[in-house]
Parts: C-alpha cells; structure tokens; sequence
C-alpha cells in the first residue's frame, strides 16, 4: 500500500468487480456540501483498473460515496491511496466498508461471498478453513458467512427476493406471476438461509408454496415450522381462522344466557369458551 496521491476524477471508476451497493450513488446532500467545504478527508481506496471502458485508469474498490460526492461538488482531482489487490481482496475492502450500509445488495454479496469462498477453497483445500479466511478479509462471522453461501446456492428467482422488487430481473418477476405470487414477495436474509437450507427438496410448485409460507410468516422460528409443513405436505397454520357455525336449541338459549351474564358478543363468548377448552387440553399457551 503506497501513500495519498491526487488522481483526476475522469481517470477513475467504480470497481465493477468488487462493488456490494445496490445503487452507485443515493444522492447526499450533507456530504456533497461538507466536500465543497472542506474537501475529501478519508481517501479513497483504488486499485489499477484491469481494463479500460471509457479511459479511466484506476478502479474504486473503497469509497464510491465519496467520489460521486466530490463530482457533484466540482472537484477535479480527489486524494487516493493505490493498492495492488487480486479480485479476492478488493472484494473483501469493498465489502468490509459497505457490508453495515443500509442499501447493500444482499444477493449480490452473496453472490460474492460465493465467488470469493470457490477462489480461496482452490487454495486452502478445505471449507471450514475457506470459510475461516473469508471471515478474516471480511470481518462477518463463519456463521453469517456459511448464510450467505447457502443464499447463493438458490435458484436466481428466489434468491432475487432479498432484493426490492424493482431491482429484480425480468426472469423474477415472470416467476412470480407465473406462480401467482406477489409482485411485492419478499425474504429477509434469515428467512432466505431458512429456505435455502431445505431448498433442494423442493421443485417448481413445492418451491413456490414454500416461498410464500415463509415470506408470509412473522419470524425465523415460524418460517422454519411453515417449510416443514410444506415439506410433509401439510397446510401450514395461518396466523388467522375465521370460524363461523350456528347453534340451535338448548345449546342457543345456553350462548344467549352466557352473553347475557358476560356482557359478551356471541362471537366474543365464541373465542373465550375456545380459549379455554384449548388451554385445558394444552394446545394454547397464552394468557
């Protein structure tokens, strides 16, 4: 790693290997005025580009915001430091300082954690120590590595849905219809590594009813019991079950006398008699 060098903005470019953002460039106000004012005070961190697409001679493996910044508010040249990185390593620079930013693309860091873990296996041989040296260049733990490499490894469709709906390909969304899903369906990285880990048991229709089931359910825990219950064939419990019945005789004037003493609706009489016939046979645990 040499020192800071002054490098012209039109002699450089955003890394198209290395870069994790889902947008090159969220317009920021605040940092465009704070260079005007005060310049780039964090270089940035730029390798010798590999090839050239329209004259530029180094690529931003660190420090994007900045330079779209510094642009916007005229700087001709702006302060970089040069390192000479394999494709490996300025991925893992690039991802170490985007990996906490709120408009990282979660698929294509999975994507890269998957490209950057087959590089470094041809080395070291072995996958927990593959997985070891990828945590240390990108400083995310084995476990949320082992997540993402899992993330990687679904069908592009499915693995697109960690990504708004906007910034998904055409080949996505035409799943979606053709499956009836919403063009709105989306997973969190925890609920995609939920799918992914049972994924290979699933095809076409299963895989669609199993995407649904755990994008619709609230938490981790009930994603896990929803793509078993697809798995076994089983409808999964929905979080909601309109129940409606009529009563007649003695059993009406028997409701009509409780919602008289109780105060209560028949509905309401309904669901507190069921919540009490469930609590007594354990299948209802809260208050």
């Amino acid at each position: 790693m040499g020192g800071i060098v002054n490098i012209p903005v039109d002699e450089l470019s955003i890394d198209p290997i290395a870069n994790v953002r889902l947008v090159e460039w969220d317009y920021d106000d605040m940092l465009v005025s704070s260079i005007k004012s005060m310049n780039i005070i964090n270089p940035l961190t730029v390798r010798p580009a590999k090839k050239s697409i329209r004259g530029e001679k180094y690529w931003i493996i660190a420090g994007s915001r900045r330079y779209h910044a510094a642009c916007e508010a005229g700087l001709k040249y702006v302060p970089c430091i040069v390192v000479d990185v394999d494709d490996v390593e300025a991925t893992a620079i690039s991802i170490a300082e985007n990996k906490h930013r709120r408009n990282v693309d979660e698929e294509k860091l999975a994507m890269k954690l998957k490209e950057m873990y087959d590089n470094i296996l041809k080395r070291e041989k072995k996958r927990g120590k593959a997985i070891e040296v990828l945590s240390r260049l990108t400083g995310f733990n084995p476990t949320t590595i082992r997540k993402y490499l899992s993330i990687a490894e679904l069908e592009e469709p499915v693995r697109e849905l960690v990504k708004p709906p906007e910034k998904r390909s055409k080949r996505t969304k035409e799943w979606l219809r053709r499956h009836g899903l919403k063009e709105t369906t989306h997973l969190t990285v925890s609920k995609a590594y939920v799918l992914a880990k049972k994924a290979k048991k699933l095809k076409d229709k299963k895989l669609a009813e199993a995407v649904k089931a755990v994008a619709s359910a609230k938490n981790v825990e009930q994603a896990e019991k929803a793509i078993a219950s697809v798995i076994k064939g089983v409808q999964p419990v929905s979080n909601e079950i309109h129940i409606s019945f009529k009563v007649s005789g003695d059993l009406a004037t028997a409701v009509t006398r409780a919602c008289e003493k109780y105060q209560y609706t028949p509905n309401k009489l309904a669901e507190e008699y069921l919540k009490r016939g469930l609590k007594e046979d354990g299948f209802y645990h809260c208050r």
